[in-house]
């Protein structure tokens, strides 16, 4: 780019939000504290800007811009925690945008064929895999025929897929390559991503979490798992998405039992499934949540088996059809998972319960944060493989880089130490539940123990490295 464009840009920002600043001074007239934040943004604002200003002929633009907007958000994250108004909206918007930027950055540098699982060839969909998945919907323009044994992958539900060839299409049709296409579905991902974010904060305000609620998103919002699915191309992100909207609409509904709350729990729920089974693990706690409203309100029993009687009428079909189809036609059990060669060289079954479960001090595997898949010694234990599944997906090239293999082992302490709290704060509930003035604490306790349990049940049944 020409640099008295890059310069005119540069002025043309800079003006604007100077304008901005001015007219919020002085036409909003906001508490003398807020005030004053807004000034050190400001400063903050000119002092970045001037960064990019002078660097951009000596750093790679698109960097120099990444690396300016986080400083300023971070920045002004501290001067607001200075300020006391960490934990406000304007807070709330600086981590969010944080969180935006740092997973902007991420699929900005990634590309769509970069950690990828089960990817495979778009073009050449017969072999299967996500992206054979969408090759075989967008060339046929149907969902695909015949058993969906015969082809890897094809025996998730196909909501995810539908929904990508559509965005493929739209770009085709105005003359985008279809590599460009497939690289730009990192957009929805990061949309996903993002609607995601929003909704656990709209959780953490319905829970009345208020001091740490800025924390907790942080932490949520930038771990690497999250920021690693941002970029991802397969059904995981969008099933997420969907769950945590079914959790927000069922503390809706909860606190105002209306049939609108209950068509969108419907909707959310049903919407999941049909983007991922596994989803219906959020409708087992969902229910258990229906079932202690009803047996607290029993002079409402009417209104709700009508109201129950409407959800199963949207959600049944729209979240099932898929898995009863197959079963009915291809006698496929609706938890059906494709099965891998006991010869793979991922195949862990040799290792005994008691290894897997708490033999956690393995110097193998702790000398590489990688997840070890192949070789004399693999990867067994499910709670060290796990947090490292959570910290690099499967790998990550950090062994060139000094700073990264601080970060990387940095990480990978604190997330065992956070782990370890969760256990404590687990049994703390457990012990002290009548104590805790706060259902949703215990449902969301409830739930993730159900999720571990189920995980640990999936690790045991198909034993390969990669299952954890």
């Amino acid at each position: 780019m020409d640099n008295l464009i890059i310069e005119r840009i540069i002025l043309a920002i800079f003006v604007l939000i100077t304008l901005i600043f001015i007219f919020t001074l002085k036409f909003k007239k906001p508490e003398k504290c807020k005030a004053k934040a807004f000034f050190y943004i400001y400063i903050n604002f000119f002092i970045c800007i001037m960064i990019v200003y002078f660097l951009y002929n000596i750093i790679s633009l698109i960097h120099l811009i990444m690396i300016s907007i986080i400083l300023f958000l971070a920045v002004n994250l501290v001067i607001l925690k200075v300020l006391k108004l960490y934990s406000s909206k304007i807070g709330i918007y600086f981590v969010m945008g944080i969180i935006f930027v740092v997973q902007l950055g991420y699929i900005l540098y990634t590309p769509f064929f970069s950690r990828q699982h089960d990817g495979r060839s778009f073009i050449d969909y017969q072999y299967g895999g996500h992206f054979g998945y969408m090759g075989y919907i967008f060339y046929n323009n149907s969902l695909p025929s015949g058993s969906p044994r015969d082809y890897w992958c094809f025996f998730n539900p196909p909501f995810f897929y539908v929904v990508s060839v559509l965005f493929i299409k739209l770009q085709n049709s105005i003359g985008i390559e279809i590599y460009s296409c497939l690289e730009n579905l990192q957009i929805l991902s990061l949309l996903y991503t993002a609607i995601f974010n929003i909704y656990v904060y709209n959780i953490l305000k319905e829970m009345k979490i208020k001091k740490s609620i800025c924390y907790l998103i942080s932490f949520i919002g930038l771990s690497p798992a999250m920021v690693i699915m941002s970029g991802s191309l397969n059904n995981d992100i969008l099933s997420i998405m969907l769950s945590t909207m079914a959790i927000f609409y069922t503390i809706r509904w909860y606190n105002e039992d209306t049939l609108k709350n209950l068509i969108k729990i419907a909707l959310c729920i049903s919407f999941a499934m049909m983007t991922k089974i596994s989803s219906a693990i959020i409708a087992v706690s969902i229910a258990v949540v229906f079932l202690y409203k009803t047996i607290k309100n029993k002079s409402k029993l009417k209104k709700y088996i009508f109201n129950f009687f409407v959800f199963a009428l949207i959600a049944l079909p729209i979240g099932l059809w898929f898995p009863i189809k197959n079963l009915i036609l291809y006698e496929i059990p609706v938890t059906y998972v494709q099965s891998v060669d006991e010869d793979n060289e991922a195949n862990i079954s040799r290792y005994s319960y008691v290894n897997r479960l708490f033999n956690i001090f393995q110097k193998e595997s702790f000398k590489d944060k990688n997840v070890i898949m192949s070789g004399e010694y693999l990867d067994n234990n499910i709670y060290i493989t796990t947090i490292k599944s959570f910290l690099v997906d499967e790998k990550i090239d950090y062994e060139e880089s000094n700073i990264l293999k601080i970060v990387i082992n940095l990480e990978f302490v604190f997330a065992i130490i956070i782990s370890f709290l969760y256990l404590i704060n687990l049994i703390y509930v457990i012990m002290d539940y009548k104590k805790i003035n706060n259902n949703w604490i215990l449902y969301f306790l409830f739930l993730s123990t159900l999720e571990i349990i189920l995980y640990i049940k999936f690790c045991f049944d198909f034993t390969f490295v990669f299952t954890m």
